[in-house]
């Protein structure tokens, strides 16, 4: 039961009831995808363990790269899901269906000319980011190129996915997250090591199932959509029409938050090579604390979807007490739920950083960071679901700015002087990141309020 379901009701006195039913039907398949691929990844980096350092670096480099890719149109879809939330719920499904089309039909277009550019191009590209050279250039250019020609399916993927959360639908992405990370183990597994006559290529392999399964995610995709009771329906002619007026409104919209996921990728690896100025250990130990703490950030991405959803579908159908009706309820569970994490990451470190190393030097690393993070989960969640209201209002440039005010003013200036020029005790760089969380709740806030989203949100 969606916002739309709530509002064909025509029910004055909104039940809470109800409304957290909507939430947690959307909110608990996105927790669940995220346990997956998180599950997923543990299984990949154990394949790729197996293989020489040469190659886990290579590989390693080469994810650096097309996660900036990902970020990018991670941001479209997420743009995209501003305008469908509204148009869902308007229940206008000729817009509907107009920008689901067109955002797929261009995020297809430009994602070719990138892979075109990676592939031939390859060797230029990670020597200029990453100064490789000998071995780890070679395999880096080698994983870099393979990987590329999935690069069309992650796209179709990533705005199929966000579309239909838009719609309140989280369900159907969790499956497709599903058969997409089995058959990415399997295959990645067969190409990697060999079997079923199938010789192992190493890194490579690795590249190739990951293709593979992000081929079987599109085609998923693409038959929900086009089947025919789908979202889109039948296919015909007037599907690949290009409408460069609806075009220019969805970009205009995502860009700013293709470019503040594009800018964090970015701030990530200027903040991993100041920490990697403290030593591998600390690199490691910074990694391994980050996977574990993202176990906890998951939900708190949930309910920021959620807010973007159920609050741009209330507004789209311009029912101002449903959208505050929902905004607090969001923020209520985002509370209970974050509770858990800040008495799971404070009190109980140790076991978390035990769960994914047995090194004792990186278990004490570690468990610093994640105290040191665990005091910051609240203001950093309920900053998301902030941002994530303001999105579904309309107000796409808003989330960039708050974020680039935070990652580049506090966070990233702040690590480059506490660790490059000050060479502080790299406890500072933690409390640095959670200054920067700090900040840009303040300012979600206050941009929350002075903008009164509710009675001056942007319909598109």
């Amino acid at each position: 039961m969606g916002t739309a379901d709530i509002q064909i009701n025509g029910l004055d006195d909104i039940k809470t009831s109800r409304i957290r039913r909507s939430i947690l039907r959307m909110i608990i398949p996105i927790i669940l995808e995220g346990v997956l691929q998180m599950l997923a990844s543990f299984i990949s980096m154990a394949m790729t363990g197996k293989l020489d350092a040469t190659s886990i670096a290579g590989l390693g480099l080469s994810v650096r790269i097309t996660q900036i890719i990902w970020a990018f149109f991670k941001g479209i879809a997420m743009g995209a899901t501003i305008f469908i939330a509204q148009a869902y719920g308007a229940n206008d499904r000729k817009k509907l269906r107009g920008i689901t089309i067109q955002t797929l039909i261009s995020s297809i277009i430009i994602v070719i000319g990138i892979q075109q550019i990676l592939f031939w191009f390859a060797p230029k590209i990670v020597t200029l980011i990453f100064s490789a050279e000998g071995a780890l250039l070679d395999t880096t250019v080698t994983h870099l190129r393979a990987v590329s020609f999935g690069l069309p399916f992650l796209v179709i993927m990533l705005v199929a996915a966000g579309i239909m959360q838009a719609t309140g639908d989280a369900l159907t992405p969790l499956i497709v997250a599903v058969v997409m990370n089995v058959v990415n183990v399997i295959f990645s597994y067969l190409f990697i090591f060999g079997g079923l006559g199938i010789n192992g290529m190493g890194v490579k392999g690795a590249a190739i199932g990951l293709a593979i399964s992000q081929l079987v995610s599109a085609i998923l995709y693409l038959y929900i959509f086009f089947r025919k009771k789908g979202l889109i329906g039948k296919v015909n002619k007037s599907h690949f029409k290009l409408d460069m007026n609806q075009i220019k409104q969805i970009y205009k919209v995502s860009l700013p938050s293709s470019m503040e996921a594009v800018f964090l990728q970015i701030a990530v690896i200027i903040v991993t090579n100041v920490v990697l100025g403290y030593g591998e250990n600390h690199l490691a130990a910074y990694q391994l604390a980050v996977q574990a703490e993202g176990m906890f950030f998951t939900p708190a991405m949930g309910f920021g979807v959620a807010a973007t959803a159920f609050i741009g579908q209330s507004l789209g159908s311009k029912n101002i007490k449903l959208a505050k009706a929902y905004m607090k309820e969001i923020c209520i569970e985002t509370l209970l739920v974050t509770s858990i994490a800040v008495i799971a990451l404070v009190f109980f470190p140790n076991v978390l950083m035990g769960l994914l190393t047995d090194k004792v030097e990186l278990i004490e690393i570690g468990v610093i960071y994640l105290i040191v993070t665990g005091l910051i989960q609240i203001p950093q969640n309920i900053g998301t679901v902030i941002v994530g209201a303001i999105r579904g209002a309309g107000y796409s440039k808003a989330p960039m700015i708050i974020s680039a005010i935070g990652i580049w003013g506090v966070r990233v200036l702040g690590a480059v002087v506490i660790g490059s020029v000050l060479k502080l005790d790299i406890i500072w760089i933690w409390i640095a990141i959670d200054i920067d969380l700090l900040v840009r709740l303040i300012i979600s806030y206050v941009m929350y309020k002075k903008k009164n989203i509710y009675e001056n949100a942007i319909i598109l």
